[in-house]
């Protein structure tokens, strides 16, 4: 009976340390699986998709008037340019930045460009619209001025 209760002892010990490797495949698979989904979440949760932000863009047209750069500043104190523009139909001309359009512009020159249009809402330190360059439709020389306010010219539809 001894030689049993002896053999018996000698039996659990390799089963107790077969369940322990058996418990510790499981929470290393259960690990995976938790990292693999928190993962995933974390790829999907921070793209940049642009359904997702409150802003929406169109394309549009915007006249540039000629000498109608102005430099300011913005809020954080870095100069800007801003261009006397009018949008494509409208009568009334008002200043506004175009990024990306400050390495084009030239002096003189009367530009009918395609922009991004890009309108946030509800922001307090952004402008409600946004111009972003996109291409150069037109651009005719121009040096009319009559006392001081500028005088758009004619459009020129010809390409750059």
């Amino acid at each position: 009976m001894t030689g049993n209760s002896l053999r018996g002892i000698l039996n659990i010990k390799p089963m107790l340390l077969n369940m322990n490797i058996q418990k510790l495949k499981w929470i290393r698979s259960t690990f995976m699986l938790v990292l693999l989904f928190s993962m995933q979440l974390c790829i999907t949760g921070c793209s940049d998709d642009d359904s997702t932000n409150k802003d929406q863009y169109t394309f549009g047209e915007l006249e540039v008037a000629a000498n109608g750069r102005s430099m300011g500043y913005s809020t954080d104190g870095i100069p800007v340019a801003y261009y006397k523009v009018r949008e494509n139909g409208s009568d009334e001309w008002h200043f506004s930045q175009i990024e990306g359009f400050d390495s084009v512009y030239q002096d003189d020159t009367e530009y009918h460009i395609e922009v991004k249009i890009i309108n946030y809402q509800g922001l307090t330190d952004i402008p409600d619209k946004v111009y972003v360059f996109q291409n150069i439709i037109s651009a005719k020389t121009s040096t009319r001025k009559i006392s001081g306010s500028l005088i758009p010219l004619k459009r020129d539809h010809g390409g750059v």
